[in-house]
């Protein structure tokens, strides 16, 4: 084709209007309109080769006006500037509907009118990140909330442990990084100052082939010398753990690979062989015990017919450490889970299995009703919410009610108290972000308050884990949740109460 410019290929713009094109085979000479709605400057090109602002929404040729709202939700809009393919959330604050209401996450809903300003539910406070427009508490003021926003910290991985591995008194992150070759483990230090230390990674290729994908699984001081120790596995079908000991300052130093009976796995860390020392209990589809010598090294112990998600605790009180761990169909006639209890000449005695519905995805320990004994919260396979299950005192357990979250299924638990009141509350995780449920244990039966929704960011599914710990030094409790952003990185979310 050719103009006053010069020559200009089939489908080419015209470079003072995109919304006209180069079409040879209708003209030769002159611009014609873009054959299709294309996005332009400010809005979308018509058939006229105009650019306007509006939308063509599902790309239907019906043109929505720029600001024209959805007849059925008055906080869904044309707004070009965000797409012109589709209706769009108009921003959190937006007045709808009557006096009080406004728009948040796209929705209509009570707002709150703070000096003269309305705010969006959800919205906090721009001098005071532990308060937030919390309509159902108030809608004249600003009410506490749990945790600050999340705060993004940027790494690699989704696997993720807590733990002070600076002995700084601050929680630290661990983590990890995949290769073709040999992966590696990530320790993120906090800093005194606020937020973290850039990470620093170190390779697992000394541990030898098979941890090209490895995930962190837990930290303790495995050998007594007063530095946590790293446990990781491989993700990807190897029958391996890696331990890296802490050598002071935060580092860490490969020392023992181990392998083991089964693929897994989570770990948790006890003193499970009465060494005084810290043995690994390893979750695979059968756990397996390695015993500690006492100086670091371990010995392949006992396997066990349970095993996917395990919990160390004392359940019947005898001063031996016992372990919770989940059953498969192979094993059992059903999903269950199996507490197993240290017997004094050695071994565990593993108790009738607990029906779970369809399995443990995890669990968690905590004395929920504050009688001294150590109850388990799990979440089941396919379920929105989570279990508690009562110790009867005697090591034995009373399965409760599912209790409901916000949550389309929760992958992860933890216990921690959150605000202060001496109960443990319960956190799960998953896609759809954290909810946090305060323990409402008032001497009679167990009960939680109704859950607290925070927005989590892009979070892993089965694989998304949550920590607690106190990553600012302020004494409150602190939440770390590993996400699967196409970057990885981890959200901490400080503690408000």
């Amino acid at each position: 084709m050719f103009d006053d410019g010069g020559v200009f290929v089939e489908n080419a713009a015209d470079p003072s209007n995109p919304c006209l094109s180069c079409q040879p085979f209708l003209s030769t000479t002159e611009w014609l309109p873009q054959p299709t709605v294309i996005p332009c400057d400010g809005g979308m090109c018509n058939l006229l080769g105009a650019c306007i602002a509006a939308c063509d929404v599902n790309q239907g040729n019906v043109f929505w006006d720029a600001g024209l709202t959805d007849a059925n939700n008055p906080c869904s809009a044309c707004l070009p500037a965000v797409s012109i393919w589709s209706l769009s959330a108009l921003p959190d604050g937006t007045p709808c509907e009557a006096a009080g209401m406004a728009c948040s996450g796209g929705n209509c809903g009570p707002g709150c009118t703070i000096g003269g300003q309305l705010y969006g539910a959800g919205a906090v406070n721009a001098q005071n990140a532990c308060q937030t427009c919390q309509p159902s508490v108030s809608q004249t003021s600003w009410s506490g909330t749990l945790f600050e926003p999340y705060y993004a910290v940027q790494t690699e991985g989704t696997s993720l442990v807590v733990a002070d591995f600076n002995n700084d008194g601050l929680s630290d992150l661990a983590t990890e990084t995949w290769s073709i070759l040999n992966g590696g483990a990530i320790i993120i230090l906090a800093s005194p100052d606020g937020g973290f230390e850039p990470p620093v990674t170190y390779s697992l290729s000394p541990l030898g082939q098979g941890f090209n994908a490895p995930a962190v699984t837990a930290a303790g001081d495995l050998n007594g010398d007063g530095w946590p120790d790293l446990v990781v596995f491989d993700s990807q079908e190897s029958y391996t753990l890696g331990l890296l000991m802490g050598t002071g300052g935060g580092a860490l130093g490969v020392a023992e690979r181990l392998t083991t009976s089964d693929l897994g796995g989570p770990v948790a860390l006890g003193n499970l062989g009465g060494s005084g020392f810290q043995d690994i209990l390893y979750g695979g589809r059968t756990a397996q015990l390695f015993i500690n010598d006492g100086g670091g090294g371990f010995a392949a112990g006992p396997t066990f017919d349970a095993g996917g998600p395990v919990a160390i605790a004392d359940f019947n009180r005898d001063g031996l450490l016992d372990f919770a761990a989940a059953t498969y169909p192979t094993d059992f006639p059903s999903l269950a889970l199996v507490v197993y209890l240290a017997q004094r000449d050695g071994g565990f005695l593993p108790q009738p299995p607990l029906g779970v519905g369809l399995g443990v995805v995890t669990l968690a320990v905590a004395d929920f009703n504050r009688d001294g004994w150590p109850d388990l919260a799990i979440c089941s396979l396919g379920a929105s919410g989570f279990q508690v299950l009562l110790n009867g005192t005697d090591g034995g357990f009373v399965p409760g009610p599912m209790l409901p979250t916000s949550l389309d299924l929760n992958t992860a638990i933890t216990t921690a108290d959150v605000n202060g009141d001496g109960l443990p509350d319960v956190i799960v995780f998953d896609t759809d972000g954290m909810g946090v449920l305060l323990n409402r244990w008032d001497g009679g039966a167990l009960s939680f308050a109704p859950e607290q929704h925070f927005a989590a960011g892009v979070v892993a599914g089965s694989d998304s884990q949550v920590a607690t710990g106190d990553f600012n030094g302020d004494g409150r409790i602190d939440v770390a949740v590993a996400t699967a952003n196409p970057n990885g990185g981890i959200n901490v979310f400080y503690g408000c109460q």
